[in-house]
């Protein structure tokens, strides 16, 4: 994995977290970000490679870009806060943890529609 960020350049692909530089764009701006936080949240997810969780990708937003934004710029707009939420909330599940109640078997089917 990738883990120097080439910044905000659209030309440029960035680190696995962020692949378009998309959040790195977002928080170049972030105390103008008008949003919304969720289409932003959803894009990056949609654009993640498939090595990568969302859980992961989030966490190092969160201290690669969120992190250093922090440093060095005035703060962020009301929208900028719902996303920095709604990385944080991403940052904390683990999807590959979770198991699938009920998908390793089959549900329903002729036996429980005629109980004999």
């Amino acid at each position: 994995m990738n883990n120097t960020h080439l910044g905000p350049d659209k030309a440029q692909n960035g680190p696995d977290y962020d692949p378009v530089n998309l959040m790195a764009q977002v928080f170049a701006d972030i105390y103008d970000f008008k949003g919304p936080a969720q289409d932003i949240l959803l894009s990056w997810i949609l654009r993640l490679p498939g090595t990568l969780s969302p859980g992961e990708a989030a966490k190092l937003v969160v201290s690669e870009i969120v992190a250093k934004t922090a440093e060095k710029t005035p703060e962020p707009s009301a929208e900028g806060h719902v996303l920095i939420e709604l990385l944080r909330q991403t940052s904390m599940h683990n999807l590959e943890a979770i198991k699938p109640a009920g998908m390793d078997r089959r549900r329903g089917g002729r036996s429980a529609r005629f109980k004999t």
